[in-house]
């Protein structure tokens, strides 16, 4: 079945474009040369197709969700390759990278996709790329209960225009659950899920927001005195990761990504990405 080259970005390719120029920074700093991505979804509808390269930019092509979804090829390069799942743990495509200098990767390149992946997961899985939920599930995770990423963004919209009239700024703190099987044992993988919402919960100041944003993420934001940033800002963490320990067991992990809005800031999309992209800092 043919692949149709989408002409003109769509809004969702934009989105997904924001998403993966800083990750390919990230990536490229971990394995220590210049490559690409590529990710194969499964969509609504479609099958969709993304290749990134710092050069050519994001190119989009889609053909119907049963067509088959084939890798996609690149000349002189080695590959590592994650999968992506959606919210339910259910299989939703992949993201490859593939090394442009014909240099093969290192041990950390495996490390890195994996970790994009996740980020890139919590992204597609957003209801911007999604048919709506039921109207009295669109803003709650069925899960943990807890906001998800549409309402985040509704509400960080909110904050970021109250800060830039109060002298405040808003925080954006990413919380990841990795080193867990999930496909292997989703009961256990949800019990740490549950457990780690319900910390993030008990560790939060009034007025702050809990939100689940992906398969294995979560998000606090909220807002901190713009003169003291930086000082609140490491005590803000200091309390989420104390909090947030006691609610791992076996191999899983916690990692925590941070951003702080800059003066002026009012885009929710691009204060969450920086936060999801400092998880590979």
């Amino acid at each position: 079945m043919a692949i149709v080259p989408i002409p003109e970005p769509s809004p969702r390719a934009r989105a997904v474009e924001a998403v993966l120029r800083p990750l390919l920074d990230l990536f490229e700093a971990a394995t220590g040369g210049p490559a690409a991505f590529f990710a194969e979804l499964r969509l609504g509808g479609l099958g969709l197709r993304y290749a990134f390269a710092r050069e050519g930019g994001l190119v989009e092509t889609a053909q119907p969700a049963a067509g088959p979804m084939r890798g996609l090829p690149v000349s002189g390069g080695l590959r590592v390759v994650a999968p992506l799942h959606a919210m339910g743990g259910d299989a939703m495509g992949h993201l490859e990278a593939a090394s442009l200098g014909g240099r093969p990767f290192g041990a950390a390149a495996q490390e890195a996709i994996e970790a994009c992946a996740r980020l890139l997961e919590a992204h597609f899985t957003a209801s911007a790329f999604h048919a709506p939920p039921a109207v009295g599930d669109a803003l709650s995770d069925p899960l943990t209960g807890l906001p998800n990423r549409a309402a985040l963004l509704g509400e960080l919209e909110r904050m970021l225009a109250r800060a830039q009239r109060d002298d405040m700024t808003v925080f954006s703190v990413c919380v990841g659950l990795s080193g867990m099987d999930d496909a292997a044992g989703g009961e256990a993988f949800e019990g740490q899920l549950a457990a780690l919402a319900a910390r993030l919960v008990e560790a939060v100041r009034g007025g702050d927001l809990v939100a689940r944003t992906g398969h294995h993420e979560f998000v606090v934001a909220g807002s901190i005195p713009r003169a003291t940033a930086e000082a609140s800002a490491a005590v803000v963490l200091e309390r989420l990761h104390a909090r947030c320990i006691g609610a791992i067991r076996g191999r899983a992990r916690i990692d925590m990504g941070f951003a702080v809005a800059r003066i002026g800031e009012f885009d929710p999309l691009a204060l969450l990405a920086e936060a999801e992209a400092s998880l590979l800092a």
